[in-house]
């Protein structure tokens, strides 16, 4: 049992040293009539995407260098309502409901990192990502996506792989 034990702690350290983590910044997204780019210099690279309507939304497409399983972060403006949430949607699948609980440091008004509640399985190459508000005061500056799953992040993350934008592809019309 003890050769089981330190085998598993082995594989565990040999993971966590390939472990990668990729960033999205939200000015990324498009904006639209309901969701604007704000600036806060409090957010990562001084902005962050406000949704002004409930199912508010906006879609973009990256590239991910690596299949893995990943741990997915939201850093949203949190107030502590419990309602101020984004959706996140992974190639058309709803992966997490995120923000909004208690506030980093319990101060109502700070962008706080969410985390959802299990590890999703992503492929590498083109990453379709959705967001859509729950209410119309949702905000949300950056995503992080983890191989690691002792990362927490904690305040503006530096030093973290942006993923590459793809360009969207206006959708053709079906005859």
């Amino acid at each position: 049992m003890k050769n089981v034990a330190f085998a598993f702690l082995c594989l565990s350290a040999a993971l966590s040293l390939y472990a990668v983590e990729y960033g999205v910044e939200c000015e990324n997204f498009p904006a639209s009539r309901n969701v604007k780019l704000a600036k806060d210099e409090l957010a990562q690279n001084g902005a962050f995407l406000h949704f002004t309507d409930e199912n508010a939304e906006t879609t973009a497409r990256f590239n991910l260098p690596q299949s893995g399983d990943y741990a997915l972060w939201a850093r949203t403006m949190s107030f502590g309502g419990n309602f101020r949430k984004v959706d996140i949607y992974l190639n058309g699948k709803k992966t997490a409901s995120l923000g909004d609980g208690t506030p980093e440091n319990n101060r109502a008004g700070a962008f706080t990192w969410y985390h959802a509640p299990a590890l999703t399985h992503l492929e590498a190459g083109e990453l379709e990502i959705k967001l859509v508000s729950t209410s119309p005061y949702t905000r949300v500056d950056a995503l992080i996506f983890s191989t690691d799953t002792a990362f927490l992040p904690k305040g503006i993350q530096t030093g973290i792989t942006e993923l590459t934008t793809i360009p969207l592809q206006p959708k053709k019309e079906e005859k």
